[in-house]
């Protein structure tokens, strides 16, 4: 991985190249998103090279919240990508004067000539109950569960944007294709870093370890570092300690490999506060 100067940049590297968590087929392989970070590379560089992307360029209303935040970070991409063309962001969905909500990105792909609307969605959720499925992984705040959220974005944020084209700019008689990006990392209690039986997620998904407070002792945190919220993307922390602290449920804490990632929950988590 390559040291980064911004942690903005690093965290916008992250969210281009990293796999999706969930195998579907409105989510792009993971071989997709790879080579375009690849093929993006030398425009990545001269961003992190000129300052074009840094946290300061972030509205500080849009660092409160890790989905926001992830949102201005891929608006930013597609703004500045010679392949593509930033047709709308938010874009609000009314039906007899009644928001039914917004399409996160409607883009023009400039090398394939077509339009996509892009979900992009960025959680991170604990497995609770292996045989739950998605619906047994929780989040910190263990009301927001991975089946929940996917449902939603499959079967409303989808056919939103496809029920209502006359509404999506950019079209000009072309089809609107559609596509998932559920960005994150999934974390696995101590002795199973797997999801065996769940075949709707990609293999290739990013994992991390979780346990309760009261179970630290257990593995060494000599090499670990808490990461701020907005950090938990690529856990690049240079600089971080001037940012806006973020509250939120448990602390995520970081190793020095790529890989080394540890939540650490309330002893009575998912016990709701």
């Amino acid at each position: 991985m390559r040291n980064w100067k911004h942690p903005a940049l690093a965290d916008l590297y992250w969210l281009i190249a990293s796999p999706c968590l969930i195998h579907h087929d409105l989510i792009p392989k993971p071989d997709f998103f790879r080579d375009l970070a690849q093929s993006s590379m030398s425009l990545f560089i001269d961003w992190d090279e000129s300052g074009a992307l840094t946290y300061s360029k972030i509205p500080r209303k849009r660092r409160k919240r890790l989905g926001q935040y992830a949102e201005d970070l891929l608006k930013f991409f597609f703004e500045n990508h010679p392949d593509y063309h930033l047709l709308g962001h938010g874009i609000q969905i009314k039906k007899d004067k009644i928001t039914l909500g917004e399409l996160d990105f409607v883009v023009e792909d400039l090398i394939q000539n077509k339009v996509i609307h892009i979900e992009l969605s960025t959680k991170f959720y604990l497995m609770h109950e292996q045989d739950k499925g998605l619906y047994g992984f929780l989040g910190s705040n263990p009301k927001d569960r991975l089946g929940d959220k996917w449902s939603k974005i499959l079967n409303h944020q989808i056919l939103m944007g496809q029920d209502n084209l006359d509404q999506v700019p950019g079209l000009n008689g072309r089809p609107l294709e559609s596509e998932i990006w559920l960005k994150g990392r999934l974390f696995y209690p101590p002795g199973l870093n797997e999801a065996e039986g769940i075949e709707d997620l990609d293999p290739n998904h990013e994992k991390g370890l979780w346990m309760h407070e009261k179970e630290k002792a257990s593995i060494s945190f000599e090499n670990l570092s808490p990461v701020h919220k907005l950090g938990w993307l690529s856990g690049h922390e240079s600089e971080r300690k001037i940012w806006d602290p973020v509250p939120y449920g448990g602390v995520l804490w970081k190793g020095l490999g790529e890989d080394e990632w540890v939540f650490l929950v309330n002893d009575d988590w998912p016990k709701p506060r």
